[in-house]
């Protein structure tokens, strides 16, 4: 079996239970100094063209913005585009965390989940050492 050249996507085949829930993780080259959310967006608009049994897609740590930006109150308008592309796509998205900018501090780290219409976050600072799990918070 010869391997695939660099870039080649090979061809799954669909997950044959009709309540399957396929998932993407998309590990991509982050411009530090840049906006990547157009970047995000045609893996998105790739993904679900390509593979349109998967229902979530995930990026790594802060893949929107990369790691040297000014901290955004959320909502903001990063998070407004990647809930509108969550909306344009019908993928539940995490698009790795974002520095969040707060009263009290700049820079806090938040994690996201964005799903068509809807959305929930929860600041890094919140989690004990050792969690390995988000908690939704009740009410």
């Amino acid at each position: 079996m010869s391997p695939l050249h660099p870039g080649a996507v090979p061809v799954l085949a669909p997950p044959t239970r009709a309540d399957a829930f396929g998932i993407a993780g998309v590990q991509m080259n982050v411009v530090a100094f840049a906006d990547n959310v157009d970047r995000i967006a045609g893996y998105m608009r790739h993904i679900r063209s390509r593979f349109p049994w998967v229902r979530m897609v995930l990026f790594s740590e802060l893949s929107a913005l990369g790691p040297r930006h000014e901290a955004e109150p959320l909502p903001g308008p990063t998070e407004a585009r990647l809930c509108e592309l969550a909306r344009e796509t019908g993928l539940w998205l995490i698009p790795g965390s974002l520095f969040e900018k707060v009263e009290s501090r700049d820079g806090s780290r938040t994690v996201e989940l964005l799903w068509p219409g809807q959305q929930w976050q929860q600041a890094l600072t919140s989690f004990q050492a050792g969690e390995r799990s988000i908690r939704y918070p009740a009410g």
